[in-house]
């Protein structure tokens, strides 16, 4: 049933309803995990390894789980799924509080939560953006993409384990969820749900019914008997990696070399805010350099960044390798 159509396009509501739930579901569970990974593996008695399962099973959920979400923002609104994935995190990160081993903190923050992630985080975002343009597209998946709260989350998280503890910090993070479930349901899947038009609809269309036929789209086995696709795709994911080894280790690395949890969550936001500022960067240099050129740059810059920050020991020797 369609709602009744509303004064005003919406589109640009839709594309901070996505930034807020794609930050909440990316933000608040890579943002918090480095921060918790010591007092967490120390009182649940896990070793550093151990520990650093969580996010590389939140990142297993998140790659397995594009078919189903596709399934899903097919056959039911986007509010639902994002509601569920909501739900989902606020439940997983409160069983992870309560949490007496660390098989259930990991059942709890890494498989609930982490499904809870892909149902709330980039693909049903990233599809209410798309929806909702045609023209500006790419600005408005941007701006959705922006990871704005795992800059601000480290330090948060770490004031709260320093003054109550992880757990405290925890049930925070669900709580938080749970506050942001009645804005979620503002949600609209598609303009014409609403009585309007995607922006830039009307000029697709027109293009549309040119005299020249349309282009036939790439196919699957095209894809799968390039090298260049294989070498990209592996490429990103060990480039990937590295980013996610830095998030999950970087506070737990900082306060061994003697520098303090607060400190040390604040080389994590800092990561994020560089992070941010990169991805805009390197977006132009990919357009003037090439995809290629530009996957071994950044591979140049991480090795850079990694040799030093093996040998920093003070947060002013850490900063210039973030």
């Amino acid at each position: 049933m369609k709602r009744s159509s509303a004064p005003g396009f919406l589109g640009w509501r839709m594309v901070a309803l996505a930034f807020l739930a794609q930050n909440l579901a990316i933000g608040l569970s890579f943002g918090s995990f480095g921060v918790l990974i010591k007092p967490v593996a120390g009182e649940l008695h896990a070793t550093r390894a151990m520990a650093s399962l969580g996010i590389a099973v939140i990142m297993l959920l998140m790659g397995l789980s594009g078919p189903v979400l596709g399934v899903l923002l097919a056959r039911y609104p986007i509010r639902r799924v994002m509601s569920a994935g909501t739900v989902l995190m606020a439940g997983g990160f409160a069983l992870a509080a309560s949490a007496q081993s660390f098989p259930v903190f990991l059942l709890g923050f890494s498989v609930i939560g982490g499904a809870g992630c892909a149902a709330l985080g980039v693909i049903p975002a990233t599809t209410l953006a798309s929806n909702w343009f045609v023209a500006r597209a790419g600005l408005a998946i941007g701006l959705v993409s922006i990871p704005l709260f795992i800059a601000i989350t480290p330090p948060l998280v770490a004031w709260i384990v320093d003054g109550y503890g992880w757990r405290a910090a925890l049930y925070a993070l669900a709580a938080a969820f749970v506050a942001v479930l009645p804005l979620l349901q503002l949600v609209v899947s598609r303009p014409e749900d609403v009585g309007q038009r995607a922006l830039g609809a009307d000029v697709a269309a027109n293009t549309a019914r040119a005299d020249s036929p349309p282009e036939r789209p790439p196919q699957l086995s095209a894809f799968v008997r390039s090298a260049w696709y294989w070498g990209a795709l592996l490429a990103a994911g060990l480039l990937s990696s590295g980013g996610i080894v830095l998030m999950s280790h970087l506070v737990p690395f900082a306060t061994d070399r003697g520098i303090s949890t607060a400190s040390a969550a604040l080389l994590l936001s800092v990561n994020g805010v560089f992070s941010m500022a990169g991805a805009l960067l390197f977006g132009q240099v990919a357009d003037r350099i090439g995809a290629r050129a530009t996957l071994g740059l950044i591979g140049l810059v991480q090795a850079a960044c990694w040799s030093g920050i093996i040998f920093a020991d003070s947060f002013l020797l850490f900063l210039p390798f973030l």
